[in-house]
């Protein structure tokens, strides 16, 4: 398990983009139309998810005193990111019922899109993980005694 507070806010839409990317290309290789609109609809749930998370999650945006931006920014960040991957899905299950020539075009963006972010998830997680180093500085000597 990870020491990050976010790790539930963040593994349920990475696995939900890798399921959701899994399902559409197995689909897509087996030629099994259902399991390839599972897959989408499943992209669709994660975005729907991370914007849930995003607008009713207690996450502090704001910066810290030192000027740094929490890592709160980040998932905010990361589940808007989610959100536009549901939303192409959305629009990739509407040109796939319209039997449209564009589906193609726009299932390949979707698909690239959505395992940009499953990597920027992962890195997320995998970061979380790592504690600064704690430093003091030795005090100086002075020399001029």
């Amino acid at each position: 398990m990870s020491n990050n507070p976010f790790y539930l806010y963040t593994i349920i839409p990475q696995w939900g983009i890798f399921l959701g990317i899994g399902l559409v290309i197995f689909g897509y290789v087996e030629k099994k139309g259902k399991l390839n609109l599972a897959g989408w609809f499943t992209m669709v749930a994660t975005g729907l998810f991370a914007l849930g998370v995003n607008l009713f999650a207690d996450l502090n945006p704001h910066p810290l005193p030192d000027g740094s931006m929490p890592m709160d920014f980040q998932v905010i960040s990361l589940g808007w990111q989610a959100g536009i991957g549901g939303v192409l899905a959305l629009f990739t299950i509407l040109l796939r019922q319209r039997k449209s020539k564009r589906y193609a075009i726009l299932a390949i963006l979707t698909v690239a899109y959505s395992v940009a972010i499953f990597f920027q998830y992962n890195y997320f997680i995998r970061s979380g993980k790592e504690k600064p180093a704690v430093t003091q500085e030795a005090p100086m000597k002075d020399s001029t005694k």
